[in-house]
């Protein structure tokens, strides 16, 4: 699955979980639905991999070189 259709339907779930809240949200069965479809994306978000504190040192150090391709010129 795309991360963008995640963010997507996780932002979905959240406008509905805010309707139900204020009592706007009429159809329960679909949040319902969203819930259990949206376990998967919570899962991939709990268990992505966190930065290692050597990354975070070596950018703080300023010893990360960014490098640029070179675009190739059309002759």
């Amino acid at each position: 699955m795309d991360q963008n259709d995640s963010l997507t339907r996780l932002q979905g779930l959240q406008a509905d979980l805010v309707a139900f809240s204020e009592s706007r949200l009429l159809n329960v069965d679909r949040l319902w639905t969203e819930l259990e479809d949206s376990i998967a994306d919570f899962r991939k978000l709990l268990d992505r991999q966190s930065k290692s504190d050597k990354s975070r040192q070596a950018l703080k150090a300023g010893t990360l070189v960014k490098t640029e391709k070179k675009k190739k010129t059309a002759r």
